[in-house]
Parts: structure tokens; C-alpha cells; sequence
């Protein structure tokens, strides 16, 4: 069962999916609310990095922020690396 460590912030893209900065994790998170569904969206879980690439190829440190465009891109304030991505 997948588990949240300090989740920060969250956003909503236009089909009511919800993001999650999962800032002690080092991921996005995407909640699925017609299912309840929790995955990993981005980052790779609990690993802290500095990595780009894709989805889940990508690595954050203490991501914090997190916004989606009505295009459905997502934005992600990078803490520690201080970068947005």
C-alpha cells in the first residue's frame, strides 16, 4: 500500500486527477478520484536526486510546490535543487 511522507501541496488538472508533492518521498503522486488509485507519477520513490528524464526516470530533493497548466503539464518546485521542472 502505497503511504505519503509529508505531503506538501496538491493540484487538480481539468479530468480531477489530484498531484501531490510527496516532499520526504522525493515524488509526485497522482490520485485517480473515480477509483482512488495512488501511484507514483513522478520521481522515483523515496529516492532523492537531481536526475531529468521522464516521468519516472526523474529524481527530486524535497519536491514542494506543484502546479498543472489546462494543457495537463505539470509543474514541480524542486526545493532543493532549485529548480522548476
Amino acid at each position: 500500500m502505497a503511504q505519503f511522507f509529508h505531503p506538501n501541496r496538491v493540484a487538480i488538472d481539468s479530468q480531477d486527477d489530484i498531484y501531490v508533492a510527496d516532499t520526504a518521498n522525493h515524488s509526485i503522486r497522482k490520485i485517480d478520484p473515480l477509483t482512488c488509485q495512488l501511484t507514483t507519477y513522478a520521481g522515483q520513490n523515496g529516492i532523492r536526486g537531481s536526475n531529468d528524464g521522464a516521468l519516472q526516470q526523474a529524481t527530486f530533493a524535497w519536491p514542494s510546490g506543484i502546479a498543472v497548466d489546462q494543457s495537463g503539464v505539470v509543474y514541480v518546485g524542486d526545493t532543493i535543487n532549485n529548480k522548476i521542472r
